[in-house]
């Protein structure tokens, strides 16, 4: 990932590499290390945090099946509204 300055290691299993790019990303689990922007934020209604955001160099997960994106970094909190 030479735009983000990282690196990464894809895991993919061997019956779904004949099929096309698009399809097969679906199938993969990516162990990756790269620049990406985190919310630092309260937490929103729908469990997201929110900006500011602030730049950093992490290692982090990405498994599709599991609808997994950037673990344990990008992850859905509980909302719990204050009293």
């Amino acid at each position: 990932y030479p735009n983000a300055s990282g690196c990464g290691i894809i895991l993919e299993p061997l019956n779904v590499q004949h099929l096309s790019q698009s399809k097969r990303v679906k199938h993969q689990i990516r162990f990756d290390w790269h620049r990406f922007s985190l919310n630092v934020g309260n937490i929103g209604r729908e469990g997201y945090r929110h900006p500011p955001t602030i730049e950093r160099n992490l290692p982090h997960l990405d498994i599709p099946k599991l609808q997994m994106k950037h673990w344990p970094w990008r992850r859905k909190e509980t909302y719990k509204p204050k009293k």
